[in-house]
């Protein structure tokens, strides 16, 4: 057995490896491909982390989700508040308001019905819909904050100023 070892300790390709200079270049060689790849690794993490905060924005479950709360707002303002009175009592026929609420029923939209007429349910959403019709808006919202303001332009400069970030 000894034999055999020497003969292969004798070997040339043997001798290239088991050099000292090999060995540290081998080493710095491996150290700077584990430097890159944690270097990249940082990269990729720094770029993905700025835009992770708003990558929900571009997700298709989100632009469903918008459209859908979009379409629900118009058919509340054109069908709903359009008919109501300022005690948000509905003042057209009984079987338009049925209509109404079949509507929502069909297409899945959540609602639940209050002293305050009908609210859209939405958990991932807040909005607000108004409708003026001489002079007078009426508006449903699931936004608290709106109470605090008393004419609509005033409703409106709060969504868009700097602290909120209503669309």
């Amino acid at each position: 057995m000894a034999i055999k070892s020497r003969k292969f300790e004798k070997a040339e390709w043997f001798k290239i490896f088991s050099a000292k200079k090999t060995r540290i270049i081998a080493f710095i060689v491996a150290c700077v491909i584990a430097g890159g790849f944690c270097l990249s690794f940082v990269l990729y993490a720094n770029s993905h982390a700025d835009s992770s905060s708003k990558s929900y924005l571009k997700s298709e479950s989100y632009k469903l989700a918008s459209n859908e709360m979009y379409e629900e707002l118009c058919v509340t303002a054109s069908a709903y508040l359009r008919y109501v009175d300022e005690d948000q009592n509905y003042t057209q026929p009984r079987h338009l308001l049925n209509d109404y609420l079949n509507y929502l029923d069909y297409n899945r939209y959540k609602y639940k019905k209050t002293e305050d007429g009908i609210r859209l349910v939405d958990s991932q959403f807040d909005y607000y819909v108004g409708i003026t019709q001489n002079g007078e808006t009426r508006y449903l919202s699931n936004i608290k904050d709106i109470e605090n303001y008393d004419s609509e332009t005033d409703k409106i400069k709060a969504f868009k100023s700097s602290h909120k970030n209503y669309i």
